[in-house]
């Protein structure tokens, strides 16, 4: 499978991944009360990384048999594989623009940092040091004035620096305690690290900008940031009336779109109500977005189970062990075979086991004929396939799965092998296998005879490591 058939597939898995995990945030953040800002965000910031982590975990490995995705893989499998590249190179256009974006948005906020800024009186600079220090802002913060924003703002993570309106240093709109307010919230921002969250976060936006799942809980992560910033500045300043009424007259400022975070991000009424009413803070529409995430979680566990199950024994995981074009979704389609333990079954992992030019799909339908099938006819066929599969990993699985079969049933076979296989690496497995799996009275001679008879140094080491182990060496 090629790198953009598999980044097709985990983008097509992102789908309903990404939903689930967008649901189960809902869920959380109805429960948990609004005054508990800093669960609630630690929640939406795991949610976030868990929205990018599940698509690279698909790219990295297969997915195992998951029967709420199964009916994905089964039904449209087919049809999705021949758009998988195409798929890929859509993401990747896409993200190439919204990383032009990004970069343009960062190159906004060093603009907006180092043209145009003027000192600030030296009142206002005593108010930010008697603030950082109420909030134990160990690190030096830069004040400054600047035409090009409209509220207060502050960017940068190693030497950050708060950016008033030249309106409000002039005295426009806000009074002194209505500054400190504000400026405190932007201290909290800086005490909290968030430039740096934030442009992570930004980041993240970028990779998924296709899924609604990830603006939302992007959204999500925002507001709680700004509420965490709420109640470090009202701890500050002590009057939650006075920081209410400062975030009013910032919201009648004009806003600009840039890549720092300001004392007017989230919803203003929502902030309002929670700090002035905690009890209104939940709306109605809360409530329903809740009972929405239940019942989609519900239904996607529920139905997606009951499909699974149902389909495990249909005809279409034949068709797709046989005849599907990737490697990947023929194995999955035999695993989910050897399952079944339909008798229909026997015959098509045989023949996928010897004949497939994946020796991952051999590999899985050795495994899944020793599970589903421990009979003569099987052991006979794992025999063949251990002596003559071309691949090494695929004969040793044929050693280690007879081994493994119910009484014993694979033992005689991988007695011969260790003794006559011509690979001495598969020797070496069927030494594992009979010291793991033999009964002791039989493996301790067979054991014996190899140590002290085998061609290959290497496997009369193993044979004597295995005596050993067995306790009579």
């Amino acid at each position: 499978m090629t790198v953009l058939e598999i980044l097709g597939w985990a983008l097509v898995h992102s789908l309903w991944q990404d939903v689930l995990v967008a649901a189960s945030l809902a869920s959380l953040l109805a429960i948990i009360p609004s005054h508990a800002a800093r669960t609630r965000y630690a929640l939406a910031t795991a949610a976030l990384v868990l929205l990018l982590a599940l698509p690279l975990a698909t790219a990295l490995r297969p997915l195992s048999a998951v029967d709420a995705v199964y009916w994905l893989t089964v039904h449209i499998a087919g049809r999705i594989e021949p758009a998988l590249p195409w798929l890929a190179s859509v993401w990747f256009a896409g993200v190439a623009i919204m990383a032009v974006r990004l970069a343009y948005r960062w190159q906004s906020t060093r603009r907006l940092a180092l043209a145009k800024a003027q000192q600030v009186p030296a009142p206002f600079r005593e108010a930010l040091a008697r603030l950082a220090r109420r909030l134990q802002v160990g690190r030096p913060v830069h004040l400054v004035a600047s035409t090009l924003v409209h509220v207060p703002a502050v960017l940068g993570w190693l030497r950050p620096v708060i950016l008033l309106p030249v309106s409000v240093v002039m005295g426009g709109g806000l009074t002194p305690l209505q500054l400190d307010a504000l400026l405190a919230h932007e201290l909290a921002h800086v005490r909290r690290h968030d430039y740096l969250f934030n442009l992570l976060q930004s980041v993240i936006e970028t990779l998924l900008f296709y899924h609604p799942a990830a603006w939302w809980v992007s959204a999500r992560m925002r507001d709680e940031r700004e509420q965490c910033c709420d109640d470090l500045a009202v701890a500050a300043c002590g009057d939650v009336h006075t920081y209410a009424s400062a975030l009013v007259a910032m919201d009648q400022l004009r806003t600009s779109r840039v890549l720092a975070v300001a004392a007017n991000g989230g919803s203003l009424l929502r902030r309002v109500s929670r700090l002035v009413r905690p009890d209104l803070a939940v709306s109605r529409g809360s409530r329903w977005m809740t009972g929405f995430a239940v019942l989609a979680l519900l239904l996607t566990v529920l139905l997606g189970g009951h499909w699974g199950r149902a389909l495990a024994s249909s005809g279409d995981l034949i068709t797709l062990a046989t005849d599907a074009r990737y490697a990947r979704v023929r194995s999955y389609a035999v695993e989910q075979l050897g399952r079944t333990k339909d008798p229909r079954a026997l015959h098509v992992l045989i023949a996928v086991a010897q004949r497939d030019p994946s020796r991952d799909v051999r590999d899985e339908a050795v495994e899944s004929l020793g599970t589903a099938f421990p009979d003569t006819a099987t052991v006979r066929v794992l025999a063949r396939i251990a002596r003559h599969d071309r691949d090494e990993r695929v004969a040793k699985e044929a050693v280690e799965t007879l081994g493994e079969m119910r009484d014993g049933l694979g033992l005689r076979e991988v007695v011969q092998i260790a003794r006559t296989h011509p690979d001495p690496n598969v020797r070496r497995k069927a030494i594992k296998s009979i010291r793991d799996d033999a009964p002791r009275s039989t493996a301790l001679p067979i054991l014996r005879e190899i140590a002290l008879h085998d061609r290959d140094a290497e496997v009369q080491r193993k044979a004597e490591r295995a005596l050993a182990k067995l306790g009579e060496l």
